[in-house]
């Protein structure tokens, strides 16, 4: 992990402790010193102070640091909130992003660097949607401004974050080791949430759901107990990411080259499917069958993929229509698959037929922050506050209309095309290996998205614009190998 805080030119051991070293000891010495002449509160500001301004420099010096560090915050923001209630975490993620991609822009302008790397048309699409997104600043059917700020800041922490990953990732080596990270740290939270299954939620976890009477409403079981969230902010954000973690270390534990390696990848992955089992989260489940029907199609000739996906099919006809009837966390999956019988996807259609004549009639939407809870803060009066979209697909239609809409669905559809595309025409074997989990890993995702909102939150939206980086940067770096060899 100590490559996490190197910088770019290999720096010598000594000189990583030190830079390692300096920071704690001033955060140390603040706090001893506020302790001993104030109280605890004015130690924690100043610890606070101190330790904020050493990250917030050291990301401008080594803008990977800064990435790695905001991503590793987003699992630790929600555990410090339900234990502490206390707000604001991401707000100083998204202060760290900026800094880090400011670093990012210092840097190739010291190295005389062009913006070669955002010359793709999955970047002119990200573009493309950022400039829709602030012309629906002049929307005239939204009520206020503030929820338009609001959109626009959770779409440049993505857009953000995508540019970090896509000047990141140099080398295949850069992309291996996002994933190492990104795999442990979610590895961490499949721990974590197994445990709470195990052995029931803390005091504080069941304390912060009986804060909001929604929460209790859908974090509720039928047999009394609550469905899992581990470090992540809700069970829907948990199980849609572990699903497509999982989706990615499939497609490793196939291409693993040694018997360590593969048992390694098998232990994270059962933890996966069994964090996204305990989340309760349906969309999950369908997401990571429709993300394993791609993997099989893509892979048909190949062995390993075939026998992993008769496994699979071979457990779900099992976990489906076996004689097992007294497990909750069983009975929830299978109602994923059982769609007449599920009271939620009956009210979720009866919804979005009565709201299709609003669609119709607005060919722009409604404007930002228009639906959902947030809406009744934002835009209280508006004619769709508090409407539930439970699909991203149905929030563009509802926000940003026809147009808003079909912008998007080319965005992941040039996203895929171009994935798909770039891994039958390569013959690197590592560009392979992590195309194939980037493409299946971006279509659960986009399967996802027909049912619940699941682009765009953290720590999701994360892996989601790295993946979309990945395929960039691998297309970029093949072009590159071709016109090299002519």
């Amino acid at each position: 992990m100590l490559k996490i805080f190197t910088a770019y030119d290999k720096k010598s051991l000594v000189k990583s402790a030190i830079i390692l070293l300096l920071p704690l000891a001033a955060v140390y010495l603040s706090y001893r010193i506020s302790y001993l002449y104030y109280d605890i509160e004015a130690a924690s500001f100043w610890v606070m102070l101190v330790a904020g301004a050493g990250i917030a420099i050291w990301s401008f010096v080594n803008p990977r640091f800064g990435f790695y560090t905001a991503i590793i915050s987003t699992f630790i923001m929600f555990f410090v909130n339900r234990v502490l209630h206390v707000r604001g975490y991401g707000f100083v993620i998204e202060i760290i992003l900026y800094i880090s991609y400011i670093g990012i822009i210092v840097k190739r302008k010291l190295n005389h660097e062009g913006a070669g790397h955002f010359k793709h048309i999955i970047s002119y699409f990200i573009l493309a949607n950022l400039l829709y997104t602030i012309l629906e600043f002049a929307n005239p059917n939204r009520t206020s401004m503030e929820g338009n700020f609001v959109y626009l800041r959770e779409l440049l922490r993505q857009i953000i974050a995508y540019l970090i990953a896509l000047n990141l990732f140099q080398t295949y080596r850069n992309m291996l080791f996002f994933l190492k990270v990104w795999i442990a740290t979610m590895f961490v939270a499949a721990l974590y949430g197994c445990f709470q299954q195990w052995n029931g939620l803390a005091d504080f976890e069941v304390s912060w759901i009986h804060l909001s009477e929604t929460a209790v409403n859908l974090y509720s079981l039928p047999n009394g107990d609550f469905r899992k969230f581990s470090l992540l902010s809700d069970p829907m954000s948990y199980g849609v990411v572990s699903a497509v973690t999982a989706l990615f270390v499939m497609t490793l534990l196939v291409t693993s080259r040694s018997r360590v390696e593969g048992a390694k990848y098998v232990v994270v992955l059962v933890f996966l499917l069994l964090g996204m089992s305990y989340s309760g989260t349906r969309t999950a489940t369908l997401l990571f069958t429709a993300g394993l029907v791609l993997y099989f199609l893509m892979n048909i000739a190949n062995k390993k993929a075939l026998a992993l996906s008769c496994f699979f099919l071979v457990v779900f006809v099992v976990l489906i229509y076996g004689p097992f009837y007294g497990n909750t966390t069983l009975n929830r999956i299978r109602t994923a698959f059982t769609f007449s019988e599920d009271a939620s996807v009956n009210v979720r259609d009866v919804n979005r037929e009565r709201i299709q004549p609003y669609i119709y009639s607005h060919i722009f939407g409604g404007g930002l922050s228009t639906t959902g809870e947030s809406s009744l803060s934002y835009n209280p009066s508006h004619a769709l506050a508090g409407f539930p979209p439970d699909s991203g697909l149905l929030k563009f239609a509802l926000e940003l209309g026809w147009p808003g809409l079909l912008l998007n669905m080319l965005f992941y559809f040039f996203i895929l095309r171009t994935g798909i595309k770039c891994y039958y025409r390569t013959e690197h074997r590592i560009a392979k290996r992590i195309l194939l989990g980037a493409i299946v890993a971006i279509f659960g995702n986009i399967i996802a998205q027909y049912s619940q909102v699941a682009i765009g939150q953290i720590p999701g939206s994360f892996f989601f614009y790295a993946c979309v980086a990945i395929i960039v940067r691998v297309s970029q770096l093949e072009k590159q190998n071709i016109e090299h060899k002519t």
